[in-house]
């Protein structure tokens, strides 16, 4: 899809863009892992069994006392083979989100080698932003003609918030592949009639960036969701 609200082309990267990526193609070691899970596998068992075992040594000590030791004679020996299935469990976890960290890194690397960049050029006719559910950062649709609209989701999108973000007229810039986010680019003004909706309004349905069909009257009424 492409009009005067909206186009879509790919430019080469600048520098500056480059150097945004550089961060997320640093590899991590092979010990990363085996400490995440030795940590884990460390405090979370010694915690749990820390309080199960004084738990049952103080109830104990009001119901029978002389069997109230053997429920902290007990912590090294439930402790020891908690910790080691937790070990065992954790880095089985910790080895699968390495490796795809790893090929995701190498799908950047290969995504950087081309030299291009997408570029989505937006004017918007009018925007919303919708609640967040926890920590997901802030959510904003863009009507871009009467039945079609762009949504953009993301903890990026904090640092513009501040610059004045919404814009009337903007450029988002992503590599062409992974779609991996480079910056904003204000060509416009701040936008001052921002509606608000709750997070309801975002069921997850859509990818940040993408385009979609919405009746844009029904959304502003809580009728429909993106």
């Amino acid at each position: 899809m492409q009009g005067e609200s909206y186009s879509v082309y790919e430019r080469l990267i600048a520098p500056e863009e480059r150097q945004l990526v550089q961060p997320e193609l640093r590899p991590s070691s092979m010990k990363d892992p085996i400490l995440a899970a030795l940590g884990f596998s460390v405090a979370v068992p010694g915690m749990g069994l820390i309080i199960l075992c004084g738990g049952a040594n103080l109830l104990l000590g009001k119901v029978y006392r002389p069997a109230a030791p053997f429920a902290l004679f007990a912590f090294p020996v439930l402790y020891i083979p908690t910790a080691v299935i937790t070990f065992v469990s954790r880095l089985r976890d910790e080895s699968k989100r390495h490796r795809a960290s790893a090929q995701f890194r190498e799908s950047l690397r290969s995504d950087l080698e081309s030299g291009l960049v997408q570029v989505t050029r937006l004017r918007a006719l009018a925007a919303v932003k919708i609640a967040e559910r926890e920590d997901e950062g802030p959510k904003f649709c863009f009507r871009i003609d009467p039945s079609h609209t762009l949504l953009l989701r993301g903890e990026e999108l904090r640092d513009y918030e501040e610059q004045g973000f919404p814009w009337t007229d903007f450029e988002l810039v992503r590599l062409p592949k992974t779609k991996w986010f480079l910056r904003l680019i204000c060509r416009g003004e701040p936008m001052t009639d921002v509606m608000e909706l709750g997070s309801e309004a975002d069921q997850q349905v859509h990818e940040e960036g993408e385009v979609f069909e919405l009746n844009w009257s029904k959304f502003v009424r809580g009728e429909a969701s993106v």
